[in-house]
């Protein structure tokens, strides 16, 4: 999957930094969803310039010890909050004039939603519409759920040649879920789903995933194959497969994989092209995780 240049090297101008790599969900016009990973070793010199003013928001996610900073709303200084631990999350309303200068070195993920993003996620759950998060701007706050969510999507960020859109989505799409929950108050949908998915919904929504073992199919794409919002397809697949998409269909590349290095004599980058996987390592890493043991170290030891 590859991430949108344009929005990341903007993030990094406007931080001064070298580079802010993103992965990004659009889906119609100002309907977003994306993260980016904001990173450096060294403290900022001044403070930023002011991120675009837009009806959207930003959660921050700090992934690193001792974050120390300045933020000014509109202009004003905000209160001094000093060495923060790993972990918490900064609202930003990007309706606002935002700016930072950071006193330390900083590992942030920002989670972007457009306001027409969160809101169109509530009307496929046929919840009321929201206009604010209540939380205070600027405020760092721990936040374990954004921050496991940050810490997911780092691989995905550092490598996104490899990255599934699958993978992404679901994260993106939890992420936003949370935030909803958490400061608007909105939890699970207005209709609960009883049961999982029909079997013609899950026959065809394995059948797609099987085509795109690349994971270059969005959540949203086959969610809507299958006539649900993507909440509601993602949560009705694991109840009727045991797990969730993207993990399902990992499961199938490895079990492809297995069947490709029992029964041919193709090279290991050959069967990782042919499983999807953006390179032999990935392929390497992703098969001994699941299974204990490298490609090549498993196909030597089933030609015994």
């Amino acid at each position: 999957m590859a991430s949108l240049k344009g929005y990341g090297q903007t993030v990094a101008q406007l931080l001064r930094i070298d580079e802010a790599p993103s992965v990004v969900r659009q889906k119609g016009y100002r309907k977003e969803y994306a993260a980016t990973l904001v990173r450096s070793e060294q403290p900022s010199r001044e403070k930023s310039d002011s991120l675009p003013t837009e009806e959207s928001i930003i959660a921050s996610v700090s992934l690193s010890e001792s974050l120390d900073r300045e933020i000014w709303l509109n202009e004003r200084p905000l209160p001094p909050q000093g060495p923060q631990a790993a972990g918490g999350a900064t609202l930003l309303d990007l309706r606002h004039d935002n700016r930072v200068r950071f006193k330390s070195g900083f590992q942030l993920v920002h989670f972007y939603f457009t306001r027409s993003a969160l809101n169109g996620m509530l009307e496929h759950q046929g919840a009321r519409r929201v206009d604010e998060l209540h939380a205070p701007t600027g405020v760092l706050s721990p936040d374990r759920t954004l921050a496991q969510l940050a810490s997911a999507l780092l691989p995905s960020l550092a490598q996104p040649q490899e990255a599934s859109r699958i993978f992404v989505d679901h994260v993106l799409h939890a992420a936003a879920a949370h935030l909803l929950k958490e400061y608007a108050g909105i939890d699970q949908p207005a209709v609960r789903l009883r049961g999982g998915l029909a079997p013609w919904q899950q026959k065809r929504a394995t059948e797609l995933l099987s085509e795109h073992l690349d994971g270059d199919l969005s959540l949203a794409d086959i969610a809507a194959e299958c006539g649900l919002s993507p909440g509601h397809f993602s949560r009705a697949f694991a109840q009727s497969m045991g797990m969730p998409p993207h993990r399902w269909l990992r499961e199938q590349r490895v079990e492809k994989a297995k069947s490709l290095l029992s029964t041919s004599r193709l090279s290991l980058l050959e069967i990782a092209k042919a499983t999807g996987f953006g390179d032999q390592s990935h392929f390497t890493r992703v098969f001994s995780e699941s299974t204990g043991s490298s490609p090549g170290a498993w196909r030597r030891f089933r030609s015994q």
